[in-house]
Protein backbone atom coordinates (compact mmCIF):
# COMPACT_ATOMS: atom_id res chain seq x y z
CA UNK A 1 0.00 0.00 0.00
CA UNK A 2 3.08 2.38 0.98
CA UNK A 3 4.77 2.00 -2.27
CA UNK A 4 1.22 2.53 -4.17
CA UNK A 5 1.15 5.58 -2.75
CA UNK A 6 4.42 6.73 -3.75
CA UNK A 7 4.19 5.55 -6.86
CA UNK A 8 1.29 7.85 -7.48
CA UNK A 9 2.76 10.73 -5.65
CA UNK A 10 5.65 10.23 -7.93
CA UNK A 11 3.07 10.24 -10.90
CA UNK A 12 1.72 13.35 -10.00
CA UNK A 13 4.89 15.49 -9.22
CA UNK A 14 6.12 14.06 -13.01
CA UNK A 15 2.73 15.46 -14.08
CA UNK A 16 3.06 18.30 -12.24
CA UNK A 17 6.79 18.81 -13.67
CA UNK A 18 4.68 18.10 -17.55
CA UNK A 19 2.84 20.87 -16.99
CA UNK A 20 5.06 23.21 -15.44
CA UNK A 21 7.45 22.38 -18.76
CA UNK A 22 4.29 22.97 -21.06
CA UNK A 23 4.04 26.42 -19.45
CA UNK A 24 7.30 27.18 -20.30
CA UNK A 25 7.09 26.51 -24.13
CA UNK A 26 4.09 28.57 -23.93
CA UNK A 27 1.39 25.41 -24.29
CA UNK A 28 -0.81 27.25 -21.79
CA UNK A 29 -3.77 25.34 -22.30
CA UNK A 30 -2.17 21.82 -22.32
CA UNK A 31 -0.45 22.86 -19.01
CA UNK A 32 -4.07 24.14 -17.12
CA UNK A 33 -5.48 21.10 -18.42
CA UNK A 34 -2.78 19.19 -16.39
CA UNK A 35 -3.09 21.24 -13.69
CA UNK A 36 -6.62 20.56 -13.41
CA UNK A 37 -5.94 16.53 -13.81
CA UNK A 38 -3.63 16.39 -11.00
CA UNK A 39 -5.99 18.75 -8.72
CA UNK A 40 -4.06 22.05 -8.74
CA UNK A 41 -6.35 24.42 -10.54
CA UNK A 42 -4.89 26.79 -8.94
CA UNK A 43 -1.52 26.66 -10.76
CA UNK A 44 -3.64 26.77 -14.21
CA UNK A 45 -5.19 30.22 -12.53
CA UNK A 46 -2.18 31.39 -11.22
CA UNK A 47 -0.20 30.77 -14.51
CA UNK A 48 -2.89 32.34 -16.76
CA UNK A 49 -3.37 35.67 -14.31
CA UNK A 50 0.69 35.68 -14.50
CA UNK A 51 0.19 36.27 -18.33
CA UNK A 52 -2.80 38.75 -17.79
CA UNK A 53 -4.93 36.13 -19.55
CA UNK A 54 -7.60 37.15 -17.42
CA UNK A 55 -10.72 35.68 -18.89
CA UNK A 56 -9.15 31.95 -19.02
CA UNK A 57 -8.19 32.83 -15.37
CA UNK A 58 -11.83 33.61 -14.69
CA UNK A 59 -12.72 30.07 -16.12
CA UNK A 60 -10.00 28.68 -13.90
CA UNK A 61 -11.74 30.46 -10.93
CA UNK A 62 -14.98 29.12 -11.92
CA UNK A 63 -13.91 25.19 -12.34
CA UNK A 64 -12.21 25.55 -8.32
CA UNK A 65 -15.39 26.77 -7.12
CA UNK A 66 -17.67 24.51 -8.64
CA UNK A 67 -14.86 21.51 -7.55
CA UNK A 68 -14.91 22.77 -4.03
CA UNK A 69 -18.88 22.93 -4.31
CA UNK A 70 -18.70 19.41 -5.22
CA UNK A 71 -16.25 17.94 -2.42
CA UNK A 72 -18.99 19.53 0.19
Amino acid sequence: MVNQEKRRRGDTNMQLFLADVYAVQGKFSEAARIYKKIGQPSRAMTMYTDLRMFDLAKVCSFIMSALSLSSQ
